[in-house]
């Protein structure tokens, strides 16, 4: 009997420990891939701010807009 229930235990144990090694590789993985996301976005931030830097005034859609409004 006692050996059924250290079987049993020792079964349950690993059963436990897969479990939690399933759940800890699910949340690296979501964490490479929120990691992921947060780069992809600093890069776009990048790209914004560089374009921004580059832009002249007078080729920004507000400033031709402003201009048409302006009187003559």
């Amino acid at each position: 009997m006692k050996k059924a229930m250290a079987k049993m235990e020792a079964k349950l144990r690993i059963e436990m420990e897969t479990r939690v090694e399933a759940q800890v590789a699910a949340q690296v993985q979501e964490r490479i891939r929120v990691e992921m996301d947060v780069v992809g976005l600093q890069d776009q931030v990048a790209e914004i701010r560089n374009e921004l830097d580059n832009a002249e005034v007078s080729d920004s859609p507000l400033f031709t807009q402003s201009r048409k409004l302006m009187p003559k």
